[in-house]
């Protein structure tokens, strides 16, 4: 949620259209973009409302979160992460944001996503699930699949209980562990689903149709690598280059160099105006911040006649001795300029580090 407070979200969408769409794009069309992405995530109704801070009331929590996913959207992906887009939100909020996460992924995006703590309605909204545990695998299929799965290894869902909750209480029992409710006791889960999903693959293999879905290629132990689509269901799969159990490693040509995919990554605009385009909106956000800006007006503005009732016609005569009051004066101003601003840069410093590395990380611009 790294956002200029002062803002609005048309102004703060404008601003990210016009660094990262070409410049051949005509300012109408960007123009266009930007509306009709507030309108595909319900935020016209606050698109000229102030985004706000803890210090300044401005849009919620959950359009804030929407704010931030319309970003990423000026640019239409395929694929989308969003990192736990419901934390911070009630449940209501909460629910608003997935179901707009839904309706993207509905329109042919794939969309993967961190959650924490989901609401039993929150969690079958989503089409597929992926369970960690210290880095490997502990499910990875269908959404409706998860609770037969758990079943066929012995942990039956509790009447009552979010079945998400129950899952991440299992995976966090140590082998042999017993659960304080009771129940049976914790067991090497990665294991376990290495040995169901090579069956279900052996299965595919041979044209049966199992409980699960996997690719041939997905790899059973772990998460990384590739995230591709399925083509009949818009479905998450993992891709990766090595298997559980000793299997072969893909060869090197196959894999991904993200480092020469990140040379590679190019910028819709030159970095002249990139830095044109962000000096316009540091000054918007100065300009509309209007605590800050009188502030400082008021702040300078008493320097200024306190500098000038202290060394009052002290320069006016033409002889050496006036020398000396108008270097002190020359002094204050100076370090007074230069305190201001650098004591100014290090109380922002952590909040614009943080959207500086949003932004840098997101192809927003280039750094000098």
């Amino acid at each position: 949620d790294s956002l200029l407070a002062s803002l609005s979200p048309r102004e703060t969408l404008m601003f990210a259209a016009r660094l990262r769409l070409p410049m051949a794009m005509a300012n109408a069309e960007k123009r266009r973009r930007v509306n009709r992405v507030l309108d595909e995530l319900s935020l016209t109704r606050c698109a000229d409302q102030r985004i706000g801070d803890v210090d300044r009331r401005g849009i919620s929590g959950g359009e804030r979160k929407r704010a931030s996913i319309a970003l990423e959207l000026l640019v239409n992906p395929s694929l989308l992460f969003v990192d736990e887009p419901t934390s911070g939100l009630d449940s209501k909020m909460a629910e608003d944001v997935v179901l707009t996460l839904k309706r993207l992924a509905q329109q042919g995006r794939t969309l993967i996503c961190t959650i924490h703590q989901p609401s039993y309605k929150i969690f079958r909204l989503f089409d597929r699930l992926v369970l960690l545990s210290l880095g490997n695998v502990v499910y990875n299929g269908r959404i409706e699949d998860v609770e037969a799965y758990y079943s066929s290894i012995g942990y039956d869902t509790p009447r009552g209980e979010n079945p998400i909750d129950f899952y991440m209480a299992v995976m966090q029992l140590a082998p042999g562990e017993e659960p304080e409710g009771g129940g049976k006791a914790g067991s090497d889960l990665p294991a376990w689903w290495r040995e169901q999903a090579k069956a279900y693959e052996e299965k595919e293999g041979e044209g049966e149709e199992g409980i699960l879905e996997f690719p041939s290629s997905a790899s059973s132990n772990s998460l990384g690598g590739l995230m591709s689509r399925n083509a009949s269901s818009q479905s998450l799969v993992g891709v990766v280059g090595e298997r559980g159990g000793g299997g072969e490693q893909q060869p090197p040509q196959q894999q991904l160099d993200l480092k020469a995919m990140a040379k590679d990554v190019g910028y819709g605009v030159p970095r002249w105006y990139q830095c044109w385009v962000l000096f316009q909106r540091a000054f918007v956000d100065s300009l509309k911040d209007t605590d800050k800006f009188l502030g400082g007006l008021m702040l300078k503005g008493s320097i200024g006649l306190l500098v000038g009732v202290v060394w009052l016609r002290q320069g006016k005569a033409a002889e050496q001795k006036s020398i000396f009051p108008v270097t002190g004066a020359l002094f204050i101003a100076t370090t007074s300029s230069v305190l201001d601003t650098l004591f100014a840069c290090i109380l922002t410093f952590p909040s614009m580090k943080t959207l500086l590395l949003r932004e840098y990380k997101t192809g927003s611009y280039s750094l000098l």
